[in-house]
């Protein structure tokens, strides 16, 4: 049976589990973009706490489809994200296997969120040395042959099982992230969870 994902900005290890366990995921692109959702932003932890990393989009129209929704360029949000991510993961046990092909995507500026958001999801699953055979969406509808996961991952899992983070000292562990911060910290541990 087909399971139908939204397509997160640096999806969080919940996310990437239900997509690596289900048959047949379809990523969504039809659905209308909503605004503060996990499809242009995703949380990290750094030097001052939880950081919201966003990507700014083109316009305001409610009606939009996700594969319509353009980035928009005019604020430097990549470098912002790119020193944000060195920041809180500089010291970070996979640092430097993981950050240069991750700052290669961000630094490639795509036009369309749809596919920074596929070139990420893809770079994260060869780091995890994971191969999913996904389709995309050809239409708003569900098929008949689909279910419907797009609810499923909107909110954080702010219950997610502990494991080693760079500032754990300072803020204790801190759950709901994207699952670049368990990459960064603990590789070996997400490839087995999520496999």
């Amino acid at each position: 049976m087909k399971t139908r994902f939204l397509l997160p900005y640096l999806p969080d290890q919940d996310w990437l589990k239900g997509v690596v366990r289900a048959a047949q995921p379809v990523l969504d692109l039809q659905s209308h973009f909503v605004k503060q959702t996990p499809r242009n932003r995703a949380y990290i932890v750094g030097p001052n706490g939880v950081q919201a990393l966003v990507v700014p989009i083109q316009g305001r129209n409610k009606r939009q489809a996700f594969e319509d929704v353009k980035i928009a360029y005019q604020e430097n949000w990549v470098r912002q994200h790119v020193n944000a991510i060195r920041s809180a993961y500089g010291s970070a046990p996979y640092f430097e296997y993981l950050f240069p092909a991750l700052e290669a995507v961000l630094e490639s500026k795509p036009e369309y969120l749809k596919d920074l958001n596929k070139a990420l999801l893809l770079g994260m699953l060869k780091a995890l040395k994971l191969k999913i055979d996904f389709s995309e969406s050809q239409s708003f509808e569900l098929g008949t042959d689909e279910k419907d996961h797009r609810s499923e991952f909107l909110e954080r899992n702010l219950q997610a099982e502990s494991y080693p983070q760079v500032f754990q000292e300072k803020f204790g562990f801190v759950a709901g992230l994207s699952g670049i911060d368990r990459m960064m910290n603990d590789l070996a541990g997400i490839r087995q969870d999520v496999s």
